[in-house]
């Protein structure tokens, strides 16, 4: 993400060349006067419009409340885990310890047809912890995703009045349900959290990137949350009451999609019933999740979730078409400004107001979360950025990607 004022050159002689450079063109120029105008306007427009909107964004984080329901509610935390013996000890553990009363919560981990030592490892757990519960899925019904039917299994089962979902590979910090169930306010039907990626070892420039990006996603969520058009969200921590569930019906209309337990689900939340949202800004309902093995996971799951924008709303549509052509038209000016000086000009412009932006927006969340010092990556993130939103966006809507098996 990035920015500088978008600067217009005022034209320029010297008594040195034998030629003259205008405001717009110059001799070795291949584009026209006209063009060069429509090509000043367009970039202007979109630059302005992308910048405004990360401004609007930025300064809805300030609208920072507390959660303020001071009852206790029974929660029920379901784990989708298919073979994740490496992971789920870790997240159990994180589960067990929480500073929640115990004959509060149960945690149900759904075993979705491993032929690993996930079931085994959980049932360890279960022996030593009365609110740990294991079911087992041995066949896949047709018509649903995995997950998401592994989901669906747990939440029928469970008990609770709120659902929180996570992942096997996640670890939620030790007040996460405590400091979730504040949110739900009578009015308050769905709660979602942050969920920083970070390495397991030592911090690499690439896992900073990472973490920088996960921190990206969570800002959007967190204030388009301050509005009635929430953007996306995360099921690594994720929370919903399980009547709302019931009411739009579970997965029924999202079953068919791969993926899409988490954003789908939130825009059906708020297409179809009149519950209200709440996003917990506070360190303390965090869920850790580790960065991706390698960068064919990494991409894989960025193509996965660039696949479900196919299903949004219109006006989640042009939204998102509006990002991408403004950072497509970021890469397009590099090698036109190679032969066109002043359109260097205008690229160094518009990528110095969109960083502008972009660095108080993120930074400003970072600072709630004391990620701060992850920002020593951001001008690295800068350069990359109109790249990975082009690549992955493209990818996602044509490309296939691996998820599990």
């Amino acid at each position: 993400m990035s920015c500088d004022w978008l600067v217009v050159s005022s034209g320029w002689q010297t008594t040195h060349v034998s030629y003259s450079l205008s405001p717009l063109t110059n001799h070795y120029s291949p584009l026209t006067k006209k063009s060069m105008i429509i090509l000043y306007f367009i970039t202007a427009l979109l630059t302005i419009s992308y910048s405004s909107i990360i401004f609007i964004l930025f300064f809805r984080l300030f609208i920072n409340k507390p959660g303020k329901n001071p009852h206790e509610l029974f929660v029920s935390v379901v784990v989708a885990a298919r073979n994740e013996e490496k992971h789920i000890g870790n997240c159990l553990q994180a589960l067990v310890t929480q500073s929640y009363a115990e004959s509060a919560y149960e945690i149900i981990i759904v075993d979705d047809r491993s032929v690993d030592d996930t079931a085994a490892i959980v049932r360890k757990y279960a022996q030593r912890n009365h609110n740990v519960k294991i079911i087992q899925v041995k066949e896949l019904p047709e018509n649903i995703s995995p997950k998401k039917n592994a989901l669906e299994t747990g939440i029928r089962a469970a008990k609770g009045e709120i659902i929180l979902t996570t992942d096997a590979d996640c670890e939620p910090v030790k007040d996460w349900i405590k400091t979730v169930v504040t949110y739900f306010e009578p009015e308050v039907g769905l709660v979602a959290g942050f969920s920083p990626t970070e390495s397991s070892e030592k911090p690499t420039l690439f896992s900073k990137l990472f973490t920088l990006d996960s921190i990206s996603l969570a800002a959007l969520t967190a204030s388009s949350f301050k509005t009635k058009k929430p953007l996306t969200v995360s099921g690594r921590n994720l929370a919903y009451r399980k009547s709302v569930f019931e009411e739009i019906n579970g997965f029924q209309k999202i079953s068919h999609h791969i993926s899409g337990d988490d954003d789908l689900l939130l825009h059906k939340v708020v297409e179809e019933t009149n519950w209200k949202l709440n996003y917990a800004l506070d360190p303390r309902a965090s869920v850790k999740t580790r960065i991706p093995d390698s960068f064919r996971q990494f991409a894989n799951q960025r193509i996965r979730h660039a696949s479900k924008g196919r299903f949004y709303s219109t006006w989640l549509k042009l939204f998102l078409a509006g990002i991408y052509l403004f950072n497509l038209l970021l890469i397009l000016l590099l090698p036109i400004s190679i032969v066109t000086p002043n359109v260097f000009i205008l690229w160094l412009g518009a990528i110095g107001l969109k960083s502008i932006s972009e660095f108080l927006f993120l930074f400003r969340f970072a600072a709630i979360f004391n990620y701060k010092k992850i920002f020593y990556v951001f001008p690295l993130a800068v350069l990359l950025h109109p790249f990975y939103v082009v690549v992955f966006g493209l990818w996602g809507q044509f490309g296939k990607f691996e998820w599990k098996e």
